[in-house]
């Protein structure tokens, strides 16, 4: 069977500023969110024929955030991918958050998904570098999810902080947490992994000699099936991506045809 990935579009977002992500979806009332999610189960269901040679080995829920969904609505959508999809035993399931909504109720989810990864992505843990940036979530607020995943021993929490000048005082920030030498010291070693501890990244920096330096993320592309609003369907090099028109997608979700176009094939990382 051939392994490929599931990319499930959960559009919306409420931290952060619009023409910083066009992609997401900054408006939450609950009827326009309960829509989308029913177009969305329409298209994971549609997207579904015609892969009974494919195995889904990875599941990113992404582009806005998993926080704004309730979590019955998120074990519906995962249910209903186990449905329709052949779905590995060992899938490797990454939530995307922003800190807005983030708290206990919510780690818990990855309990029921494969041990999830949550990636939390911001500009940086500074008080007013967060406000420029259209960040309601504050210093503290922040540092309280941090150590929560600590206690709760959360297998895999990446910060994608942006490299920038608040990056000590980010650093600086996060002891008060009581996680900067886990997470920012060096890379787990093994024995710590077995235990469960919890790892950040800085985004855009690698660990090298005793420091972060900074290093560009390269994606290398991989086969995969797009569901929602902006997302990217690959295989063979041939990508198609969705829609970017909310009431477009919430009418002719199950048709492919309709809502998709091609854009230029990815190329392979060098």
């Amino acid at each position: 069977m051939e392994n490929i990935k599931l990319f499930i579009s959960l559009a919306f977002r409420k931290e952060g500023k619009p023409e910083a992500h066009p992609e997401a979806i900054f408006n939450l009332e609950p009827i326009t969110m309960r829509n989308y999610l029913e177009a969305l189960k329409k298209e994971i269901i549609a997207s579904s024929v015609g892969t009974e040679d494919c195995l889904v080995t990875e599941i990113e829920f992404g582009i806005g955030s998993f926080t704004h969904q309730v979590i019955s609505d998120m074990e519906d959508l995962y249910r209903l991918i186990q449905t329709h999809y052949h779905v590995d035993k060992k899938v490797r399931v990454t939530l995307f958050a922003t800190p807005a909504g983030l708290d206990f109720y919510k780690f818990t989810i990855g309990r029921h998904f494969n041990q999830a990864a949550i990636t939390m992505e911001f500009p940086s843990f500074d008080p007013e570098d967060l406000k420029s940036h259209g960040y309601s979530s504050t210093e503290a607020s922040i540092q309280g999810i941090l150590k929560q995943a600590f206690d709760l021993q959360y297998p895999a929490l990446e910060c994608r902080i942006e490299p920038n000048q608040h990056l000590q005082a980010t650093l600086e920030i996060l002891a008060p947490a009581k996680i900067s030498a886990i997470c920012f010291m060096r890379p787990l070693t093994q024995q710590q992994k077995d235990l469960g501890e919890t790892t950040l990244s800085p985004y855009g920096f690698k660990w090298d000699q005793q420091a972060f330096r900074k290093q560009p993320f390269h994606s290398t592309p991989l086969d995969q099936i797009g569901c929602g609003i902006n997302a990217v369907t690959i295989f063979e090099n041939i990508a198609y991506q969705n829609t970017a028109d909310l009431s477009t997608y919430l009418e002719y979700s199950e048709d492919f045809e309709k809502i998709a176009h091609p854009i230029q094939p990815l190329q392979e990382a060098e």
